[in-house]
């Protein structure tokens, strides 16, 4: 089984595209998988739980511990980020600003009540959270696996700052052959060369900041991403932006198609969020051979070796040059040919094949 957080389908974003990548793999080697949305999965047909996203750690742990108590191992994608500096220096808009103030920790408990009463994902761990705090969460989630998958070093050695678990880099879960396969079914292309950022429409991402850059660049960016529900203040005050300056465009809740479509002819692509791991938007675009600007706070170095340049969120003039260096370099294949090297479908079905035999099931 694998198992998200409650909105992972209804409010999609990285880990998303990961959970579903993982299925495809899983049932092109010839096992039958389940997905489960929240913090209660049903595991009584269940070999192997496989549980994504320790930035949301409520229902993690609340599927961890029904794992536990049924003995069945647990196989932890942690997607972890770091989002100290974006509490401080990223929000916008009320309650936000107000919450930036207070300490960090803190702002964990109380998401994390939030998150309990008011979105289902967990009371009782949401409870445990406020109380005792999210160290003792993120322990507990992280001892209880017996395995972590990462992408890149960076994100094992953060994993186990908060305890001592095995991790196995495993290509990224994306499959970059199923996107040129894919029919677009939509027109993406406006006609003339542009950066594209995609992302969801929030403070997060950091869109008011690259359309700054792209601004002062000179260079025509394209926004493309549905809008958070929390963060309508500051969709309105990106849509404000795109409307006033002629080389600034707003795609709101585009289809998978539309996406697609203008992955496939960008220039490059721009995402200098507050914090990132992998940033698989960026490497669809490099599977098409665009130049990239991502975030000093990823870990956009170690992964993408070719074509990527780096901004500080936190400072436009950072991410105007990143963007201009980019565009400079624009698209070549260069870059195509390692993002599919990168995420080469053959080598991780032979590593979660290892991985899966060595749990003792379906040897």
């Amino acid at each position: 089984m694998l198992c998200g957080r409650r909105d992972i389908f209804s409010n999609p974003g990285g880990d998303t595209v990961e959970l579903l990548c993982l299925k495809q793999t899983a049932e092109e080697i010839g096992h039958q998988v389940e997905l489960h949305a929240g913090p209660y999965p049903n595991l009584l047909r269940t070999d192997i739980l496989h549980c994504f996203n320790l930035t949301r750690p409520l229902e993690t742990l609340s599927q961890i511990r029904e794992a536990r108590r049924m003995r069945i191992p647990v196989i932890l994608h942690p997607i972890l980020a770091e989002l100290a500096r974006y509490r401080k220096e990223g929000r916008v808009g009320f309650p936000s600003e107000f919450l930036a103030r207070l300490p960090d920790e803190f702002q964990e408990r109380l998401r994390a009540l939030w998150l309990g009463l008011f979105r289902g994902a967990g009371l009782q761990v949401a409870l445990e959270m406020f109380f005792w705090g999210p160290l003792n969460i993120l322990d507990e989630a992280v001892s209880s696996a017996r395995l972590a998958l990462v992408p890149s070093d960076a994100e094992g050695a953060r994993l186990r700052e908060i305890a001592p678990i095995p991790t196995r880099k495993i290509p990224p879960l994306l499959n970059c052959e199923a996107l040129e396969k894919i029919p677009f079914g939509g027109n993406g292309d406006p006609g003339q060369e542009y950066a594209l950022c995609i992302g969801r429409i929030e403070d997060l991402k950091n869109q008011i900041q690259m359309a700054k850059a792209a601004n002062l660049a000179g260079i025509p960016l394209i926004f493309a991403g549905r809008v958070n529900p929390r963060h309508r203040f500051y969709a309105r005050k990106l849509r404000l932006l795109a409307a006033q300056e002629e080389n600034l465009s707003l795609i709101e809740n585009p289809d998978r198609g539309q996406v697609l479509s203008l992955l496939s002819h960008c220039r490059i692509h721009v995402q200098a969020s507050w914090c990132e791991t992998i940033g698989l938007a960026s490497l669809e675009a490099a599977c098409h051979g665009a130049a990239l600007v991502c975030s000093r706070h990823s870990d956009a170095e170690e992964i993408f070796s070719e074509g990527v340049f780096l901004a500080d969120p936190g400072d436009v003039s950072s991410i105007q040059r990143a963007m201009e260096q980019a565009w400079e370099l624009g698209k070549n294949d260069k870059i195509r040919n390692w993002a599919h090297i990168l995420t080469d479908s053959g080598r991780r079905r032979e590593i979660l094949c290892e991985i899966w035999t060595s749990l003792g099931k379906w040897s």
